[in-house]
């Protein structure tokens, strides 16, 4: 049994001592009196004197009995609350106002025992709005919308209603806001009239959640001054491990078919053990595994390098992980272009140099090993088809593509001119453009060439040891990243020189460039450059790469969509041995495989960024993440027709198709990914002294289990009242010792 106000009992059960103390206080004393004729009635009375003793203790037990049952009628007593039977919720008393706080991020699609998460919190939901009794309200406010609340106000309710509304509580892309939830729980429950009020938070309540757990404390209190009780329900999972793909990534969303190029793949792994195992596999949209490797990793993100070799065309290439306790982050989609030639524009004065005295033959043997070397193969392999074909085999013509794919490789389609041929002709559908030891051009053709950068064009500035600085920078100046000065040394010398530094340690393709397995570039040396004038350089500008001296080698400076490159140390073998070097091919067809990339529309982006395309008809239709297609008609921008669509704040991925297509060919339609965020991956709990912290600012513990909870809650319930038994009991004890006493005393 439990009291309202236990430590009054004491002090009211005092009273029950008052009939006794007014027995002893005021009973009547025998006298003597002398009567003659008494003998008769004195043996009478001897004999009724032991019956009347325990009739007037008896009336004295009823008295006491009757003071104690009034204290216990106005003390509210009530039986001990009793945990329910079938796993089912406490019932709440009359008047009681419920609100759940769910988390609906990603990390609680996360596994636990043989659920997840939120379907383990849903279903507590669903056993709160069948326990209670009415009038009552309960509300399920997610903490990822905190405007899509669900408000039931009928206890419990059908059924058939809670099955529909708790159905439209999906996953989301959002994460948890508790500011919010705590701040609309205080505005509601002021608002509320019931008696009784009570604070659900379900949640996994990862660290990376409450990094801002200080400013909850405020609002906890305005909670508890409003009488609310707070418990906190923790989905976690101590031995939970989880593994996530992070990107993936060449840096580019435009390749060059057959070139090896460094996939960047970072991997989370977020677990409480030293280190864990999985397994990434790499494959094409059409299912073709080329890659597959067993990995170790410990907590924290590690980036691995991964060397892709894609045929021409559009490839969408999927990774994938092993299962864990977490299966969002398992998956990843993204789509790349890939050509099968890079087109240069080669402009230079007038060199009647032969050989390697003329740097244009440097650089054209830098490109030559990638000019015409898929034509030749495919060539070969078509002759072979041929005379099997002509022996009579069958289905010869079927295997040439496949066979022609496999062995194709880019080609470098360089187009040389002089500077008096060069035009804005010349400069359309390059990839880039280098002047070649060129340091004046007509004001006409700057111009051209400044607006075709403009429009996403690139340019490699080169000037080589006989330019004439002053020319330089007065023909390309409103281009320049910096503006040319003398050169270092007027004559070479062969024991002075410098090697190359990377000034931008973020710049992944510059950096294959410096690793020491793939030529690395700093090895060449440079006997001299042009060095930079003082403060010439522009804000837009960044220096790529350096000398060990400092001085600048590699500028770049973005203008409009395009980029302008100034090399200081000329395209030759004058005053640097780059030339020589295995890395400068690579580095030549890098640094313009980039340039492509950056005059295309990106296939990769991220949420809110726009969808754009060049197609040939009026009206695309776009089919979304969630399965749902829209019709988007394009713009016709001079002969060209453009498409733009904006609706991508859903991360995952996006199908462009002619929408007269009723059923569009996957493989052929136009892929686009929209970036997924991964914040909720590492969804590892609050530990040590960082939880106590929050426990004791949010007012309640961190309940491990819903078996906990309860038994916390049925702390504050209290089991069927008593207090109209006792005052029952006392009127017919009171009823009872009138009755007696006129009976036996009267």
């Amino acid at each position: 049994m439990q009291f309202l106000a236990p430590q009054a009992y004491f002090g009211f059960l005092a009273l029950a001592a008052i009939p006794t103390v007014l027995y002893i206080l005021f009973r009547r004393r025998k006298r003597d009196v002398p009567w003659g004729a008494t003998y008769i009635l004195r043996r009478t009375l001897k004999k009724q004197s032991k019956a009347n003793v325990w009739k007037q203790y008896f009336i004295i037990l009823i008295r006491t009995l009757a003071f104690i049952a009034l204290p216990l009628a106005f003390l509210h007593p009530h039986l001990e609350w009793r945990r329910p039977e079938g796993g089912a919720f406490p019932p709440a008393p009359p008047s009681t106002h419920r609100m759940v706080l769910l988390d609906l991020s990603g990390s609680m699609t996360a596994s636990y025992g043989s659920t997840t998460c939120l379907d383990a919190g849903l279903s507590l939901c669903r056993k709160m709005l069948q326990a209670g009794r009415a009038p009552g309200r309960t509300e399920i406010v997610p903490l990822t919308d905190t405007a899509a609340s669900l408000v039931f106000d009928e206890w419990p309710p059908p059924e058939t209603l809670v099955e529909e509304r708790l159905g439209k509580l999906k996953p989301s892309d959002a994460s948890p806001d508790f500011e919010k939830g705590l701040r609309h729980a205080v505005e509601t429950f002021r608002a509320s009239h019931h008696e009784h009020k009570e604070l659900f938070i379900l949640s996994d309540f990862s660290a990376r959640d409450l990094k801002d757990s200080p400013s909850y404390a405020p609002r906890a209190r305005s909670l508890s001054k409003l009488g609310v009780r707070i418990f906190c329900l923790t989905y976690e999972n101590p031995g939970a491990r989880n593994f996530a793909l992070l990107d993936m990534t060449p840096e580019l969303d435009l390749l060059l078919e057959g070139q090896p190029t460094f996939f960047y793949v970072p991997i989370g792994y977020y677990g409480t053990s030293p280190s864990a195992d999985t397994w990434l596999t790499l494959r094409n949209q059409q299912g073709e595994v080329f890659w597959e490797e067993a990995l170790s990793l410990a907590p924290g993100e590690k980036v691995l390098q991964i060397p892709v070799t894609l045929r021409g065309g559009e490839q969408t290439l999927t990774a994938s992980l092993r299962e864990d306790d977490l299966s969002l982050d398992n998956t990843l989609e993204r789509s790349y272009r890939v050509r099968d030639a890079l087109r240069l524009g080669l402009v230079q004065n007038l060199n009647l140099s032969e050989g390697f005295e003329n740097p244009r033959e440097w650089l054209k043997l830098a490109l030559a090993g990638n000019s015409g070397g898929a034509q030749h193969r495919s060539i070969t392999e078509l002759k072979h088809i041929q005379e099997r074909s002509a022996r009579g085999g069958q289905g010869a013509s079927e295997n040439l593509p496949q066979a022609a794919t496999e062995a194709a490789h880019y080609r470098t389609i360089l187009e040389s001119v002089l500077t008096s041929q060069a035009g804005p002709d010349f400069f359309q559908g390059k990839d880039g453009l280098i002047f070649l030891d060129v340091d004046s051009v007509p004001t006409e053709l700057s111009e051209a060439l400044g607006s075709a950068i403009v429009r996403g064009g690139t340019l490699l500035l080169a000037p080589g040891p006989k330019a004439n600085p002053e020319k330089f920078n007065e023909s390309f100046r409103k281009l320049l990243p910096a503006l040319l000065a003398d050169p270092t040394v007027p004559q070479i010398h062969p024991d002075a020189y410098h090697h190359a530094v990377l000034r931008t340690p973020g710049d992944r393709l510059l950096r294959e460039m410096m690793a020491t397995e793939h030529g690395h570039l700093g090895n060449a040396r440079f006997y001299n450059h042009y060095r930079i004038a003082d403060g010439s350089l522009a804000e837009d500008a960044q220096v790529l790469l350096a000398l060990s001296d400092g001085s600048p080698l590699l500028l770049r400076r973005t203008l409009g969509r395009g980029i302008c490159l100034l090399w200081t140390a000329g395209l030759g073998g004058e005053w640097h041995s780059m030339v020589v070097h295995p890395a400068y091919p690579v580095f030549l067809s890098r640094l313009f495989n980039r340039a492509a990339s950056q005059q295309q529309f990106p296939l990769n982006l991220k949420p809110g960024e726009p969808i754009l395309r060049e197609v040939d008809s009026a009206q695309v239709r776009v089919r979304l993440p969630n399965g749902q297609s829209e019709t988007v008609r394009s713009v016709l921008a001079g002969p060209k027709r453009f498409v733009r669509f904006e609706n991508t704040l859903r991360p995952g991925a996006y199908a462009l198709s002619p929408a007269s297509s009723d059923t569009p060919d996957e493989a052929t339609a136009f892929r686009y990914h929209v970036a997924e965020e991964r914040q909720e991956s590492d969804y590892r709990s609050l530990t040590g002294e960082a939880r106590a912290a929050f426990e004791e600012r949010i007012a309640s513990p961190l309940y491990p289990s819903e078996e906990s909870l309860v038994t916390a809650l049925g702390v504050h319930y209290r089991g069927p009242g008593m207090a109209s038994s006792f005052s029952l009991a006392m009127l017919l004890l009171l009823l009872l010792e009138a009755g007696l006493a006129r009976r036996w005393f009267a």
